[in-house]
């Protein structure tokens, strides 16, 4: 977990291939696995390569959130030293190639967290446009039903709400030009 938190994957991979097990461990604040942290960090090759060792993209967190969850938040750099966080550009790009490859393992873009948020939910609060643009396009990206524009969560809030109360105008337009009401 301290290696992920470093976005040092190279040290996670290796811990992994030596200790197959951890694929399947907790951290113990939040029931993250390494799965969820590298996804939380934009970093598509490890996270990639740990679905490709067994990895459950659908394991949750003690807030009932997936990787994909994570990854649509895309809300971190390095939690603990190590690397530079990334330029907004290429984080963007990053983030989007890490949502295709937990989505193509089996991720699920209608799974909700304990709050009834899901990853569009997740990627409009946090202001990221082309995160929420990718899952709106997901009929078109790659096949699949794209995420859900009008989900309600537990506290009725829609990702335009989300948007919109977090003061992300470019994400609440491009929702609204996709058909949000």
């Amino acid at each position: 977990f301290a290696a992920a938190k470093r976005g040092d994957p190279v040290a996670v991979l290796a811990a992994v291939d030596a200790v197959p097990d951890l694929l399947d461990e907790r951290e113990p604040d939040n029931g993250w696995t390494v799965l969820h942290i590298l996804a939380r960090l934009s970093l598509a090759a490890p996270v990639t390569a740990l679905l490709k060792r067994g990895a459950d993209p659908e394991a949750r967190d003690r807030s009932f959130r997936s990787a994909l969850h994570m990854a649509a938040l895309a809300d971190a750099g390095p939690l603990t030293g190590g690397a530079p966080p990334m330029l907004e550009e290429d984080r963007a790009k990053a983030t989007r190639a890490t949502l295709r490859a937990l989505l193509k393992a089996g991720a699920r873009a209608t799974a909700r967290d304990s709050f009834g948020l899901t990853a569009l939910h997740h990627a409009a609060h946090a202001g990221h446009e082309d995160a929420a643009l990718f899952l709106l396009s997901l009929n078109t990206e790659m096949a699949l039903p794209r995420a859900p524009l009008e989900a309600d969560t537990n506290a009725e809030e829609r990702p335009l709400h989300l948007a919109a109360a977090g003061g992300h105008a470019s994400t609440v337009r491009m929702l609204l030009q996709h058909g949000a009401h």
